[in-house]
């Protein structure tokens, strides 16, 4: 059968992994068969597609796995208007890899796995067990336009600066933190601050509901105490809280 697809199902529901290069012919790179079909592409941090994916009727998944580092622009996804490169997509989830996303997208996405990272903007984020969530490139800011919910499992990275700045979630909805979640913070241990800091890592418009399990560190000597306001969660340093240093055990004689 002539077709101008780099490659076209037809018949059933099909799983496709790319993990190289798929050139589309005149512009078409993938077509998924016809019909209310369970379809999934898979992406591999190595992927290149040139072309449009079409995934037509049904619930459709589009996938970003590992392992490796991979990144993606956001804005290539198509939310109604046919004009975009990855159409009719339903479903789009992170189960493994270290992703890097970049500009917009309305549609919400689910980490079941591996990292998702970026300056980016998604409509809705949820962070199921063994997920990473670490917004920003560097330090950064990552936004939210629908909700956040951080399951049990749940982590979620950020980076300080002495000053106050840090990565940020800016979350138009809200958010919601269940038990058994995982808050991790990082700082430049060689520029601890002097006086009380305050940084700022979530900041939900519709409200915050629920706490993080745990809060860590990688200072030594010194303990960050998370607060949770009605609009944002806060991580605090305090000077008085710093501990005294560990004393060294000397052996005897």
């Amino acid at each position: 059968m002539a077709t101008n697809r780099a490659i076209e199902i037809t018949g059933s529901a099909t799983n496709i992994s790319v993990a190289g290069s798929v050139i589309g012919k005149s512009g078409n790179a993938i077509q998924f068969a016809p019909g209310a079909f369970q379809d999934l592409l898979e992406l591999l941090p190595t992927f290149n597609i040139t072309g449009t994916v079409f995934a037509d009727a049904g619930t459709d998944t589009l996938r970003f796995n590992g392992p490796g580092n991979g990144s993606f622009d956001l804005s290539t996804i198509d939310t109604g208007a046919n004009t975009q490169q990855y159409r009719q997509f339903e479903v789009f989830e992170v189960n493994g890899g270290v992703w890097t996303f970049s500009n917009a997208t309305t549609a919400s996405f689910v980490g079941n796995g591996g990292t998702i990272t970026g300056n980016a903007s998604f409509g809705g984020l949820t962070i199921n067990n063994g997920a990473i969530l670490a917004p920003g490139v560097g330090q950064g800011t990552m936004n939210v336009t629908g909700n956040l919910a951080f399951n049990t499992g749940g982590i979620l990275n950020v980076d300080l600066a002495p000053g106050g700045t840090s990565d940020l979630i800016d979350v138009t909805g809200t958010t919601t933190i269940a038990g058994g979640t995982v808050l991790n913070a990082t700082l430049n241990p060689l520029v601890i601050p002097t006086t009380r800091t305050v940084w700022t890592v979530i900041d939900a418009t519709g409200g915050v509901t629920g706490q993080f399990g745990s809060v860590t560190d990688n200072l030594p000597d010194i303990d960050l105490a998370a607060v949770y306001n009605p609009t944002n969660v806060q991580l605090v340093f305090d000077k008085s809280r710093r501990q005294p240093p560990r004393k060294k055990s000397i052996p005897l004689p």
